[in-house]
């Protein structure tokens, strides 16, 4: 389970005293003292038409934490600061690799793989195997030359990211079913961020081999699975997504819908009420402000985040096909499925959307 579905247990202590709560975390704190999960705060928002700062949230959960109010023990590893800061040893990066033969009925629960086509998924299976990773261990190092794809079949883990101050921060965690590692697998990029196993985990490793996937993924069959090739290769194009770290590209493409679109589409009108936000896969579309063409956005960039996060739901623009193209359209639902399921990576995006919208 997640720990943001897990129920929040408070301890004994005085609400009073804690100073500075913005109204919006008081009602969080009232929904947190029936035992509400971060997930169910997030609905009870979304269910009322209101946006919620998942910002606003961490925050009270780690003055929370620091007062030690909270009796649920996995929080304090999972949300404190301090331990989202660590130096990763290099003697415990995973070296060795041990194949075994594998049950494909266990990848009924990884929607990438069970989109594939019989032939396509036979493919990756011959030429995949699967690694035991201790807890505590890395299986994946930032900068790393490792083109192949990862499943996290059993077992919990963290992606880290290197800062400035050459310590790593804690950015999200994958949970069982996760696929991580498509940029490497695909592109050939150095790996974004380093993965570290919370628990003991069951690692499926899919290596890349140019002969077989080259011709494979031409094919008509393929093309769900060139269409999310596109959508990898415009998540690392984007400004809006440069700091997210690509593991986490499996959950953003699952949680939406790729859809082609024509030139002279309108997707959104300046003033309307938001409810979709999109990633630009192919093509090109004007971005018009009162009437007038005020910017051209292209591959890798993203529009309507902002009703979403910052703008009370109303659309600051209209958006229009300057050309024919594909998007990945996120209703607002599943977007805040997908944030309210991912605390950390919610914080990432609401971070984004702020720098993004410095007024509101």
């Amino acid at each position: 389970m997640r720990i943001e579905s897990e129920k929040i247990k408070l301890l004994g202590f005085d609400a009073a005293k804690i100073k500075g709560l913005k109204p919006d975390q008081a009602e969080m704190l009232k929904h947190m003292q029936a035992s509400a999960s971060v997930v169910d705060i997030v609905q009870a928002f979304y269910s009322q038409g209101r946006l919620i700062s998942f910002l606003s949230l961490l925050d009270l959960l780690q003055v929370l934490l620091s007062i030690k109010a909270i009796a649920n023990p996995a929080f304090y590893n999972y949300f404190l600061p301090q331990e989202d800061q660590r130096q990763i040893s290099e003697a415990q990066i995973v070296t060795t690799v041990t194949g075994t033969q594998f049950d494909k009925n266990r990848l009924a629960h990884v929607p990438f793989l069970r989109s594939l086509n019989a032939d396509l998924l036979n493919i990756f299976l011959q030429n995949s195997s699967v690694m035991q990773v201790p807890e505590g261990v890395v299986f994946c190092q930032e900068g790393a030359d490792q083109r192949s794809l990862l499943v996290l079949l059993k077992g919990q883990a963290s992606v880290y990211k290197r800062q400035a101050d050459g310590k790593q921060k804690k950015l999200v965690v994958l949970n069982e079913n996760s696929l991580f590692g498509e940029a490497a697998f695909f592109f050939g990029t150095p790996r974004s961020a380093t993965v570290v196993a919370d628990t003991a985990c069951e690692i499926l490793i899919i290596r890349y081999v140019p002969a077989l996937y080259d011709g494979a993924i031409k094919t008509e069959k393929a093309q769900q699975l060139q269409w999310r090739i596109w959508a990898v290769h415009a998540l690392l194009k984007s400004e809006i997504f440069s700091d997210l770290p690509q593991e986490c590209f499996d959950a953003l493409i699952f949680a939406g819908e790729m859809k082609s679109f024509t030139k002279d589409t309108v997707f959104c009108r300046q003033g309307d009420v938001g409810e979709v936000c999109y990633i630009i896969v192919q093509g090109r579309v004007q971005i018009i402000k009162d009437q007038k063409s005020v910017a051209h956005l292209e591959q890798g960039d993203c529009f309507g985040e902002l009703a979403l996060m910052v703008t009370g739901g109303k659309r600051t623009a209209t958006v229009q096909a300057e050309s024919d193209g594909i998007v990945l359209e996120i209703h607002r639902s599943h977007f805040y499925r997908l944030l309210a399921q991912n605390l950390l990576l919610a914080c990432g995006f609401e971070r984004v959307a702020r720098k993004r919208n410095p007024q509101r």
